[in-house]
């Protein structure tokens, strides 16, 4: 299950759409290392131009939230936790919200530069 989606009578919001389509663009996979749950995300398919650049943004934030003692941390490791036992449609749609929150926080006061700067580590 996906994020809902915005009013449709609600103007347009470009850059948070962006953010949006980058966190919905990962996928999650899980596997174990020295007895312990590991979660990684990676861009699926093949997005292009700012979609991919923030999904690019969105694997640097779920690596710092993974270093993270937080409720978001707890949201990404249900999530972890869940995959490694088969679906979770409802720990990824709680998560990605998680995703997209920090990310339109993250980029808010200036999109274009702060996407590309969270973006740049994992860029081609």
């Amino acid at each position: 299950m996906r994020p809902p989606l915005p009013d449709p009578d609600a103007p347009i919001d470009y850059w948070r759409a962006i953010a949006r389509r980058g966190v919905l663009a990962l996928r999650f996979k899980v596997g174990r290392f020295a007895g312990e749950t590991w979660m990684g995300a990676a861009a699926s398919g093949a997005p292009e131009g700012l979609v991919r650049r923030a999904a690019h943004a969105a694997i640097a934030l779920d690596k710092t939230i993974a270093l993270e003692t937080s409720a978001d941390e707890a949201v990404r490791r249900a999530l972890a936790d869940a995959l490694e036992h088969g679906s979770a449609p409802r720990q990824a749609s709680a998560y990605q919200a998680v995703l997209i929150a920090r990310l339109w926080g993250a980029i808010q006061d200036a999109p274009a530069q702060r996407l590309a700067a969270l973006a740049a580590p994992h860029e081609d």
